[in-house]
């Protein structure tokens, strides 16, 4: 995997889980009083970062952008099949010490 876009999918699932939980928490706690562009904001930018951390994380692995996208749409089975896809950067060699 090439590590810059490892982190910067590392960085959009945290995005994607934090407002995901915020969304959950003033649905559970607050859901009379909370303003509804509240919680759209928190879903735009739940959805947005999930497709980026896909995008990222194929992109990552060697493959087309819109793999991640396509992938994104499928949500758990798209996951999945993003965990089983092959690494196509060649990992470097370790000498092995005698």
């Amino acid at each position: 995997m090439l590590p810059a876009y490892k982190l910067k999918g590392s960085v959009a699932v945290s995005i994607c889980v934090a407002a995901s939980a915020a969304n959950v928490i003033l649905d559970i706690q607050y859901r009379e009083t909370v303003p509804t562009p509240l919680v759209a904001f928190l879903l735009v930018i739940s959805t947005s970062s999930g497709f980026y951390t896909y995008w990222a994380f194929t992109k990552a692995k060697g493959y087309s952008a819109v793999l991640g996208i396509v992938l994104a749409c499928f949500t758990v089975v798209g996951f999945i099949v993003l965990l089983m896809l092959p690494d196509k950067h060649p990992q470097p060699k370790i000498p092995k010490v005698a």
